[in-house]
C-alpha cells in the first residue's frame, strides 16, 4: 500500500457513482456530513451487486458546491479488488475488525463500528485496511480530475 490509512471510513455508495470511481471518471464524491481527519474510504458498493469492491484514497476536502451541508472529497487513487467485491461477512475476516457488521446509510469510521467489534485503536482500524490489500488482488486506478 503506497499510503498509511489514516482514521479509515467505510462508506456505502450507490452503484452507478462507484461504476464511474472505478472507471476513474470521478474524481470528487460528495458526502453528507464532514468526515474528519481521514485520508481514505473502504467504498461498500450499495443496491445491485453489494460488497466492497475498493478503496479509495482521500485528499482534499471542501464544501459542497451541489449540496448545503454536504462536504467534497477529491479522490487521488483508487484500489480495485480484482475479486469484483468483498462480501461484509468476511472481508474483515483476518483483521483486528474481526466481526460481520450491517452496512452504513452513509458512512462510519471503521473504530466506530459497534462497541463490542470495534478495534481498539485507530491503528487498528488502519491495519485492517492494510491487511485487505495485502491479502487481495487489486489494481490501481488514478480518477481524472474533473471538478
Amino acid at each position: 500500500m503506497a499510503f498509511k490509512a489514516k482514521r479509515p471510513v467505510i462508506i456505502a455508495i450507490q452503484s452507478q457513482h462507484v461504476e464511474k470511481i472505478l472507471a476513474g471518471t470521478k474524481a470528487w464524491e460528495l458526502g453528507r456530513g464532514l468526515i474528519r481527519d481521514c485520508n481514505c474510504f473502504v467504498i461498500y458498493r450499495s443496491r445491485e451487486n453489494r460488497g466492497i469492491v475498493a478503496i479509495a484514497e482521500i485528499g482534499e476536502t471542501r464544501p459542497s458546491k451541489y449540496k448545503a451541508g454536504g462536504y467534497d472529497y477529491h479522490i487521488l487513487k483508487v484500489y480495485v479488488f480484482k475479486e469484483g467485491k468483498l462480501s461484509l461477512d468476511t472481508a474483515f475476516e483476518n483483521t483486528p475488525i474481526k466481526r460481520k457488521f450491517n452496512v452504513p446509510q452513509a458512512f462510519t469510521y471503521l473504530r466506530n463500528i459497534d462497541d463490542y467489534w470495534t478495534p481498539e485503536t485507530e491503528a487498528a482500524a488502519a491495519e485492517a485496511v492494510k491487511i485487505l490489500l495485502k491479502t487481495h488482488p487489486y489494481k490501481i486506478v488514478y480518477p481524472k480530475d474533473i471538478d
